[in-house]
């Protein structure tokens, strides 16, 4: 009977795993859309989404009110070892929720009000002041480190900045301020340039 009983175990277990790798293969391959592609195949979304983004404008604008309220409390504080720790607690508490909401943001402001493409050529010119683009002006960074927006969680940050490039040591993504900003707003390379440039 045990014998048995380890036979339809390790039947089960097969049969588990191979339904696991079933589902791993169906994710695997499944086509992947961009927010402009999801757009594009359900246009009643751009009303939901218009809605959503004047909302987290309301949010953003609000919570920058209360940090900014919080922050004058702040810096009325005498000692300055406490003054630095509730510093650090409101930038933990709010500020973070607002970084989160500025980009969301700026992702949908793009999605739904994409730039305008001009017909004109990009110079080299052009590519040179993109790329000198301050990328800590795209992310915010803390000692030239943030947290990665191409992976989730980034709970420590992993993403360094040196000399205007950044790398992911936990994802691995590299790039200048036009692939950063090609990759974060789903724009094309011409997009990206004009709108550092």
């Amino acid at each position: 009977m045990n014998d048995k009983t380890n036979q339809q175990n390790k039947e089960f277990n097969t049969d588990e795993s191979f339904e696991r790798e079933r589902e791993r293969n169906y994710e695997n391959s499944r086509e992947r859309f961009s927010d402009a592609e999801l757009i594009q195949i359900i246009p009643e979304a751009i009303s939901y989404l218009k809605d959503k983004f004047s909302s987290l404008k309301e949010q953003h604008k609000k919570l920058a009110s209360e940090i900014s309220k919080d922050l004058n409390a702040v810096y009325a504080i005498k000692d300055e070892v406490s003054r630095d720790f509730w510093e650090q607690v409101v930038e933990v508490l709010k500020g973070e929720k607002l970084n989160e909401l500025k980009k969301e943001t700026e992702r949908l402001r793009f999605l739904l009000f994409p730039p305008k493409e001009s017909g004109a050529r990009i110079t080299e010119n052009q590519i040179r002041r993109a790329k000198e683009y301050p990328l800590n002006r795209l992310i915010e960074t803390r000692r030239n480190m943030a947290r990665c927006p191409f992976h989730h969680p980034d709970n420590r940050p992993s993403f360094s900045i040196k000399n205007n490039f950044g790398h992911c040591f936990a994802c691995g993504w590299s790039g200048d301020t036009i692939k950063f900003l090609m990759d974060t707003r789903a724009l094309n390379f011409k997009q990206a340039v004009e709108m550092l440039s």
